[in-house]
């Protein structure tokens, strides 16, 4: 409902969003879940493909909102700043899309599959698409090897710099040394304490690109 909101511009007395997610639920396009004693929409498989097929990009069964969320409370906390980070830039007048519309397999060499991504009309690596990843699982080295290897890799079908936030500031010095080791990779990072206190857009707060403040879009 707050993504909704976010996207359609109206605050928490507004109806727009409400109606509009009434309508896809009826047309059977949503699914509703009840976690914690709130309602949450997710597009079903039916969505996926219509969406899907409207776009001429393949469907795949992972991408179904309402299916990930029931799978425990650390997916939900996944997706909920996941969610908020990207109504932020929906907010900011930015472009965004759902990550799942640029994966991309490269067998051993790794995969890039983006939470979501972002066009930054005059981001820190200038103007382009970035991906985004809200990643609270890779903490260590060695999982922040892993989590970066597609994007380290030469067969990589884009140079699109990637934006991670990272569970602290101890993960984030990770995600630098990886990236920096990996022929200084387009990197921009935040921590979910920055993001939370400061906001993602029109702030040098949130961002760092290696050890420089940046600014990630403009303020609204």
């Amino acid at each position: 409902m707050k993504v909704a909101r976010m996207s359609l511009g109206e605050d928490d007395r507004g109806r727009k969003a409400d109606k509009a997610l009434i309508l896809l639920r009826d047309a059977g396009i949503t699914d509703t879940i009840r976690s914690q004693g709130r309602l949450r929409y997710g597009l079903n498989g039916r969505g996926i493909d219509i969406i899907c097929r409207r776009d001429g990009v393949p469907f795949k069964k992972d991408q179904v909102l309402s299916e990930v969320l029931e799978r425990g409370a650390g997916i939900r906390r996944h997706q909920d700043g996941l969610m908020d980070l990207m109504g932020q830039f929906m907010l900011a007048g930015l472009e965004t899309a759902a990550g799942w519309r640029s994966w991309e397999h490269m067998g051993r060499k790794g995969a890039i599959k983006p939470d979501g991504i972002v066009y930054l009309p005059s981001g820190p690596y200038g103007p382009g698409w970035n991906y985004v990843e809200y990643e609270r699982r890779a903490q260590g080295r060695r999982r922040i090897e892993t989590k970066l290897r597609g994007y380290l890799s030469q067969a990589r079908q884009d140079r699109f710099p990637v934006m991670v936030v990272c569970v602290d500031e101890n993960a984030e010095r990770y995600f630098h040394q990886v990236g920096r080791e990996g022929n200084g990779l387009e990197l921009v990072t935040g921590t979910e304490e920055r993001l939370e206190k400061y906001g993602s857009v029109g702030t040098v707060q949130c961002w760092r690109m290696y050890d420089q403040q940046v600014l990630v879009g403009q303020s609204s």
